[in-house]
């Protein structure tokens, strides 16, 4: 399947950058601006390979609704966790976002 992504990853010494990835996400819509018709919203995610509780799933909103413009997410944020580090031999927290430019193209 090809599809069109647009992935962040970051690395901090100091902490694990999720303010940074969530601030990003914010950038990146503002600059989308999907017509002032759009927006996310986070949920509780399930990704094995994020940190349970620190993560979310995103989803798209209809801004004067608030409801979700279609149930499959958009893209998922949060901190990857220790043991996938580990696996990689990487030994500060990373912080990653993903959104599917697909769906959005797609669907709207």
């Amino acid at each position: 399947m090809n599809q069109r992504r647009l992935g962040l990853v970051i690395l901090n010494v100091h902490s694990s950058g999720l303010d940074s990835i969530h601030g990003s996400l914010d950038y990146i819509f503002r600059k989308l601006y999907l017509k002032g018709q759009y927006s996310y919203v986070l949920e509780k995610g399930a990704n094995p390979f994020l940190f349970a509780g620190l993560q979310a799933d995103i989803f798209l909103i209809d801004t004067k609704t608030k409801k979700k413009v279609f149930e499959e997410r958009i893209g998922y944020l949060g901190i990857v966790h220790p043991e996938v580090l580990k696996n990689i031999s990487w030994s500060y927290p990373v912080s990653c976002l993903e959104i599917n430019f697909q769906i959005l193209s797609e669907k709207i």
